[in-house]
């Protein structure tokens, strides 16, 4: 499966030294002719934006801030009846992020109202719709589906400030995650995970890479969310592997188990075999970490003493059912013994 890579690596660091800043917002305040100190502290953005829907229920809740001084907010979440939401508010080490964490999961098919009291006065206010998401799914309605994890349908937060133009870069290269739950054993759905290959009509497995390994069954508990994790899946990238060392996935089951939202990829890629594709060389394991380090960009420790893979998160992914497609567990052996595979 050919992942442009580069490309995107190429784009990431650009954005990444750039910035993505959106025009600040508008808000209350007048500075009139008062003679003071002008107050710089303005929102750049909101997640989910003013007048979203479909928001899912779990969704980061955030308050981007231009500042130059420090910010200081009050920030309040009410539903359409004017009830206040009960949460905490925290803010990110550089002071720039609020985030809003309600104390418990926001309701399906409900508008609310973010406001945000801070600095010099200024109050800004959005409202945001939740999907329908969020009500309890029978187990029995999503056994042996098969789902495809929309790689540009979600955001990207790290690595920081690539944003959402990076997003379309992911969309075009052609890579599918899919996923397929098993019946539920109490609280837990065994998962089978694979790569997807698109043979012109839809999407397929790609029975030429081994399956994902996913050893642990997936969380059920908080029905129709759900979480799982997988390690050491393979991607191949234009004749290289790409490791990632570890993959997180959570996520819900609409209604009537159509599809699966609000899911949240949480990655460590190993960039050490990498070198030769980004022409840095093919004997410097840490080659594309020092060319990550010069924009800002730290790797960390893949879990096996090696500091050359990168944290990769994006959020709010949908993955929409793929009709007809059901996975089968593939080995490195099953893809050895497979003479189509070996003609690629």
């Amino acid at each position: 499966m050919a992942l442009r890579l580069n490309h995107l690596i190429a784009a990431s660091l650009l954005l990444a030294a750039c910035g993505t800043d959106k025009d600040p917002s508008t808000d209350t305040a007048d500075t009139g002719g008062d003679t003071t100190p002008t107050c710089t502290s303005s929102i750049k953005e909101f997640f989910p934006e003013d007048g979203a829907t479909g928001v899912f229920y779990r969704t980061p809740i955030e308050i981007y801030f231009a500042q130059d001084e420090s910010t200081t907010a009050t920030i309040t979440l009410a539903d359409a009846a004017g009830a206040d939401v009960a949460g905490s508010v925290t803010f990110s080490e550089d002071g720039k992020t609020a985030m809003f964490m309600p104390s418990a999961d926001l309701a399906p098919s409900t508008e609310y109202a973010l406001t945000a009291a801070y600095s010099c006065d200024k109050m800004a206010t959005v409202s945001f719709t939740t999907s329908a998401t969020g009500a309890e799914v029978d187990a029995g309605s999503f056994v042996g589906n098969t789902y495809n994890i929309d790689l540009g349908s979600g955001r990207i937060t790290e690595p920081p400030g690539v944003g959402d133009l990076v997003g379309p870069l992911i969309a075009d290269a052609g890579v599918y995650i899919l996923v397929s739950p098993g019946a539920i054993d109490g609280t837990s759905i065994p998962m089978t995970g694979a790569l997807g290959v698109d043979n012109g009509s839809g999407l397929e497995q790609d029975v030429c890479t081994p399956s994902i390994d996913f050893p642990v069954a997936a969380d059920y508990s908080a029905n129709p969310f759900f979480t799982i994790s997988g390690n050491n899946v393979a991607i191949a990238v234009e004749g290289f592997e790409l490791e990632i060392a570890q993959l997180d996935l959570s996520g819900a089951f609409a209604p009537g188990a159509t599809s699966l939202e609000g899911i949240t990829l949480d990655a460590f890629a190993d960039t050490s075999g990498l070198g030769a594709l980004l022409d840095l060389g093919d004997d410097d394991p840490a080659a594309v970490c020092g060319l990550l380090a010069g924009f800002g960009v730290s790797c960390v420790d893949c879990g096996n003493g090696s500091n050359t893979c990168i944290k990769l998160k994006v959020d709010s992914l949908i993955a929409p059912q793929v009709p007809g497609v059901t996975l089968q567990t593939i080995t490195d052996a099953d893809v050895t013994a497979n003479p189509a595979c070996a003609a690629e």
